[in-house]
């Protein structure tokens, strides 16, 4: 009997990442805000951006994990956060 055989390349889902920051006082957006974001913990070392004038920041192309992150801006206290993607 033939026999045929194919190869199938598989492709890595990538993710994006929409980070919002608010003032938790007032409920507004926060610009400026430094982020970091790793999958090291305890403390990211990889500034990913700053936030824009809506609070946000997009980062893009992460594969699955889990990811430690922190957000900091003089005048305010640093937060951290974890993500899972995947």
């Amino acid at each position: 009997m033939p026999t045929k055989s194919i190869t199938v390349t598989l492709v890595p889902i990538k993710w994006t990442l929409v980070v919002t920051t608010k003032d938790s006082v007032t409920g507004n957006p926060v610009s400026g805000v430094a982020i970091y974001l790793d999958k090291t913990v305890p403390v990211p070392h990889t500034l990913r951006g700053n936030t824009d004038a809506n609070g946000q920041l997009t980062i893009s192309n992460l594969s699955a994990g889990t990811y430690y992150g922190k957000a900091e801006k003089s005048g305010y206290q640093t937060a951290t956060f974890t993500v899972t993607l995947g």
